[in-house]
């Protein structure tokens, strides 16, 4: 994992926060993607507001693995999605652990003892993330 970032930067009287992020799933920048989230950022929570998949793709363990490092690198406390399953309406919020350094811990190590503890609603955590395709 690389260096956390500051989500804002300081140019003469103007501060330039990152709010916004859209993240493409993609071999190399530039090449057409397979998947598209719009993510927005308020204080230390982050919302994706939109989640598509190139031919009804499924968004796998690993694409959510990224979406939990990436809010690990940022900062960010809880990430939550919106989606329809099973024809209802489903609001989702993950919390995103952090280790007590106040450094962020790595993703697969923190995700495996969570699955130790409470296998049971991990695995739905994990299945109620994906697409309904």
């Amino acid at each position: 994992m690389t260096q956390t970032h500051s989500r804002y930067i300081q140019i003469d009287d103007w501060l330039f926060e990152l709010k916004s992020v859209r993240a493409v799933k993609v071999d190399e920048y530039g090449d057409p993607y397979n998947a598209i989230a719009n993510c927005n950022i308020n204080g230390n929570q982050m919302y994706i507001d939109g989640l598509l998949t190139k031919n009804n793709e499924e968004f796998t363990k690993k694409d959510f693995a990224s979406f939990y490092k990436f809010c690990q690198k940022m900062g960010i406390d809880e990430c939550s999605y919106h989606r329809f399953q099973d024809g209802k309406s489903v609001n989702k919020a993950v919390t995103v652990y952090h280790d007590k350094k106040g450094k962020y811990a790595q993703s697969s190590s923190k995700i495996q003892q969570l699955k130790t503890q409470d296998s049971d609603a991990f695995e739905n955590e994990k299945r109620s993330f994906h697409l309904v395709k």
